[in-house]
């Protein structure tokens, strides 16, 4: 678990710094993110690179830019971690924000599968995907 503990430790520096290069360092090449909600990016993506076509295709097609505004937690087991985060999504000059759980399973010292729960889903959905 110490290792573990170190991953998540770092993942959790690098999103807070913004250093994507090192978020895409630490996830497995074969990365499976599941993105929830009713929208039409929702669902599964596969891969470094899917991850990051639905991260640029979520802005690109909503606006919406995310900002991390504080890490509450990092919990760390042997094959799972998670981080507890409140964040602000900002849309043409609107905020939104929400508390939101990434639960993460842990394999050869990378993350090899995250899912992403918002506490609230419809409201962040609505505030995205609507024409207002």
């Amino acid at each position: 678990m110490a290792d573990n503990s170190s991953l998540m430790r770092r993942y959790a520096e690098a999103l807070q710094r913004r250093d994507y290069t090192s978020v895409d360092e630490l996830l497995a090449e074969d990365v499976v993110v599941h993105i929830f909600g009713r929208h039409p990016l929702a669902g599964d993506h596969r891969g470094r690179s899917g991850f990051a076509a639905f991260t640029r295709d979520f802005a690109d097609r909503t606006g919406v830019r995310m900002e991390m505004l504080g890490l509450e937690d990092i919990l760390v087991g042997d094959q799972h971690g998670a981080l507890l985060m409140r964040e602000r999504a900002t849309r043409n000059g609107r905020t939104f924000e929400f508390d939101r759980a990434v639960v993460y399973r842990l394999a050869a010292d990378h993350i090899a599968e995250l899912w992403v729960y918002d506490s609230d889903q419809h409201g962040l959905d609505v505030f995205a995907w609507s024409d207002s």
